[in-house]
């Protein structure tokens, strides 16, 4: 049975340097000998930086570029890039064309299909023969546990990396306003996938010191979050009572401080369970901040996981004891208090990301890290499908660090086939 080779199973030979002997040949027969395989950047241009390998005798200090096929080096257009002129060394799986530097010379191409070993290669292809869920599926379980928990943080961080580049693109825009950035992205977690971006774009029109300025009434402030959101038409003669009073603060708080109402992008209600409506959900915002007027930039610094719940343990005006949506009442009274497995879910897409965004901000020492580690360690994980999967497979997913880290691992790494930068495949194939 033919094996289909990989790119990145070069690469992986390279970088581990996992030969089946030190007698190493360039395709003319000159002897190679790795005194150091460079350093893996990751970047744009050649695999590894400043190696130094002696070719046929000679020391030379380099790139070296890794494909599958020496031709690749034609279709990736590197002959045209200045980048890869300092290359000593090509190594490839197969070197079907010679490739030449400007000047005329020919790059030294080391072949390495005849120094890997049938048992490696055999254990490559196993690892990406199609499975259910996942590639190592039937081996995750055995990785030892410290080179799963050291990948965990890894994983865990590089999701946080990820969604905090949309909080310092807004902290750039609001000269490092950070009690308005936490109040676009509480904001964006309370509208949930479904009208986050709405809740986001209306939290952008109200400077959140109006919120501030009007804590002594929890009436003013649901007026400027249902107002801005452009839910508020005009009084008419089918308004309840509430809905008349709200629309009038809206009217004089419009006025007074020139907000305007968002229309580009209408609330959703549609296959959304009655308690996470978005006027439910603004209602309990506009509580949140009623019950919340101190310093907000404490919420960007606790680590405790029992402050952070308390914290969301506010009120509701009575008016939604008895509403999901305005100008309709309920037949059933029902407190709308914000559920824990509510406030999991903020802690762990909105509070954990701001404050990693915040200690980097402020370059905090490695300890401020490890806090916000600890953190996501004492919330509960949320429920998945992918946390799911990986506790069938046998592993355990105890708390938000872990599901974190699984759905990093899952969506960037089991998905696109990254075996060979994960771990997990690494651990596999050197077992």
């Amino acid at each position: 049975m033919e094996i289909e080779m990989r790119e990145s199973f070069v690469h992986y030979i390279w970088q581990k340097q996992v030969f089946t002997t030190h007698k190493l040949y360039t395709h003319h027969k000159e002897s190679v000998e790795v005194i150091s395989q460079g350093l893996f950047t990751g970047e744009d241009g050649p695999d590894f930086f400043n190696a130094k390998i002696s070719i046929g005798g000679q020391v030379w200090v380099g790139n070296v570029e890794i494909h599958l096929k020496s031709s690749d080096w034609y279709l990736h257009g590197h002959e045209k890039d200045i980048r890869y002129d300092n290359v000593i060394l090509h190594v490839v799986w197969e070197n079907d064309v010679p490739v030449f530097r400007k000047d005329g010379s020919e790059i030294p191409a080391l072949e390495v299909a005849s120094y890997v070993s049938s048992d490696l290669v055999q254990k490559c292809h196993n690892l990406f023969l199609p499975k259910l869920w996942l590639n190592c599926e039937r081996q995750i379980k055995d990785i030892p546990d410290i080179a799963w928990l050291q990948w965990k943080e890894r994983l865990f961080f590089e999701r946080l990396e990820s969604k905090i580049k949309p909080v310092e693109k807004l902290l750039s825009e609001t000269t490092n306003n950070w009690e308005q950035v936490f109040f676009c992205f509480l904001a964006k977690g309370f509208g949930l996938n479904t009208n986050g971006e709405a809740f986001f774009e209306m939290a952008k029109k109200v400077p959140v010191n109006l919120l501030f300025k009007q804590a002594s009434s929890l009436l003013q402030i649901e007026a400027i979050l249902f107002g801005t959101v452009g839910i508020l038409d005009p009084i008419n003669d089918r308004d309840d009572q509430y809905v008349k009073s709200l629309k009038k603060e809206w009217e004089f708080l419009k006025y007074k401080y020139n907000l305007t109402a968002q229309k580009a992008i209408p609330l959703k209600y549609f296959q959304l369970r009655p308690s996470n409506f978005p006027t439910v959900r603004l209602a309990q915002l506009a509580a949140w901040y009623y019950g919340n007027h101190h310093n907000i930039l404490e919420f960007l610094q606790t680590k405790n996981a029992y402050r952070l719940y308390k914290s969301f343990e506010v009120t509701t005006s009575e008016y939604w004891d008895m509403h999901y949506v305005l100008n309709r009442e309920s037949t059933r009274k029902s407190r709308k208090k914000i559920s824990s497995e509510f406030v999991q879910l903020i802690a762990i897409n909105t509070i954990i990301p701001l404050q990693f965004a915040y200690q980097r901000s402020k370059n905090a020492k490695s300890d401020a890290v490890d806090e916000i580690v600890e953190l996501a360690m004492e919330l509960n994980t949320e429920k998945n499908a992918i946390a799911d999967l990986f506790k069938k497979l046998g592993l355990k997913v105890q708390s938000a660090f872990d599901s974190q880290a699984v759905i990093q691992l899952k969506k960037e790494y089991c998905d696109r086939n990254r075996c060979l930068k994960c771990t997990v495949g690494k651990t596999l194939l050197e077992k």
